[in-house]
């Protein structure tokens, strides 16, 4: 396997994102000096004809000294004064109005659209004063920091198509209120996280563990899909886990509504996960997007990595999806039926990929081995061992901490 190495300079406090969900919001005296460091390293990178074009807060580390370093270049490109690019890139909380809309844009200005909006919504865990669970979470979008393009083609279908979603996997859209400029939506409370931070925390999952999700993933999006609605979005930050470690698919910020066969133009989702029509900006299937999305998920859980380099640029990227040398890794053995998968749903032409209900119908889901019916056993009386170890304190359940690792079976 070939793997390149980049060595960098070392920011030890970690980035801006991570230090305003720890400590809040900034002060204004501190807010202008982080701003201007920001602007003056973009101004730099203009004045060399470079852009950023995926400027957000995680990109933005914090040295010794609490000093701005910019880092994460794989967006970056050559550009002159001027000039238009049509490439979808960088976070939808940061993109500008014309990418939103699919249209050329001057990534010399999508750059200051991002210095000045950032993300404009958190997510907060509340009580309900009616509701049993009473664990609700709460997403404040401010409408203050909402571009009205994007409330008026993303928020208000968000606010469309949830509460009218019932399945089991997807989480639930309890209510929303506007109050102050801001929006509310509050939602069913998902307590084990993302599935990406539990990757990231324990590593590659078992075939079978891989199979259970998946097949809950396509499930749901099977049904949104059967409902006209496409989810445009799918990655494994938005797979959250409930309490039994099933999957609850979650933000619904891309939805749209669509018919068999009909084309889309508009640039959505997450660059690891989007399928070569959309990184080459054409018209693209957003049922067969979902697609491709699903079997970069099916990779990540099965290797731990990801299946294309996103820091080699968009066109080495669409290249690689093109070429699909996947490589499979060592730590877990990926089986044959998994790998032919796994190669269909990386169908490089969309109009020969398979739909979600094709998928369902492979016979990777219908095969078990004496290894998986082991692990499902483990499962349920583990599962069993768990729930002896709740207790009831003020009337909210909590478990005893543990210091291991979930097993296989958790994961």
């Amino acid at each position: 396997m070939h793997l390149v190495y980049m060595v960098l300079e070392y920011a030890s406090r970690g980035d801006l994102l991570a230090h305003i969900q720890k400590y809040g919001s900034l002060p204004e005296d501190r807010t202008k000096t982080l701003t201007r460091q920001i602007c003056q390293a973009i101004h730099y990178l203009h004045s060399q004809n470079i852009t950023h074009r995926d400027l957000k807060l995680e990109n933005l580390l914090l040295d010794d000294l609490g000093n701005i370093k910019i880092t994460d270049f794989g967006f970056a490109k050559r550009n002159y004064v001027g000039e238009l690019s049509r490439t979808f890139c960088g976070s939808k909380s940061y993109a500008a109005p014309e990418i939103l809309l699919g249209k050329p844009y001057d990534p010399r200005k999508a750059d200051t659209w991002a210095i000045g909006y950032g993300s404009f919504s958190i997510v907060k865990l509340a009580r309900h004063q009616c509701k049993k669970p009473d664990l609700v979470a709460v997403k404040i979008i401010s409408l203050s920091k909402v571009p009205v393009t994007y409330q008026k083609h993303f928020l208000s279908r968000e606010l469309e198509f949830w509460p009218r979603l019932d399945h089991p996997h997807i989480v639930k859209f309890c209510e929303t209120f506007e109050e102050l400029e801001r929006v509310y939506i509050v939602l069913e409370y998902v307590c084990n996280g993302d599935m990406m931070s539990y990757l990231q925390k324990f590593g590659a999952l078992s075939e079978a563990k891989s199979k259970k999700y998946i097949s809950q993933v396509c499930k749901a999006v099977d049904y949104l899909h059967s409902q006209n609605i496409t989810h445009r979005d799918l990655k494994l930050e938005n797979l959250l886990l409930d309490q039994n470690y099933n999957i609850k698919i979650t933000d619904f910020g891309f939805v749209t509504s669509n018919k068999k066969c009909e084309l889309s133009q508009t640039y959505c989702g997450t660059k690891s996960y989007a399928s070569p029509e959309i990184l080459r900006g054409e018209p693209y299937d957003p049922r067969k997007a979902d697609t491709w999305a699903i079997g970069v998920i099916l990779y990540i859980m099965g290797t731990s990595r990801m299946p294309f380099d996103e820091s080699r640029g968009i066109k080495r990227i669409i290249e690689d999806q093109k070429r699909l040398n996947l490589s499979w890794g060592k730590t877990h053995k990926i089986s044959r039926d998994c790998r032919h998968l796994l190669k269909r749903l990386f169908t490089y032409a969309y109009m020969s990929r398979p739909s979600v209900h094709d998928i369902l119908l492979n016979k990777w889901f219908h095969s078990e081995t004496n290894r998986e019916k082991h692990v499902e056993y483990k499962e349920r009386r583990e599962i069993k061992e768990k729930a002896e170890e709740f207790d009831t304190i003020d009337g909210v359940k909590k478990t005893k901490e543990k210091s291991s690792a979930p097993n296989d079976s958790e994961r």
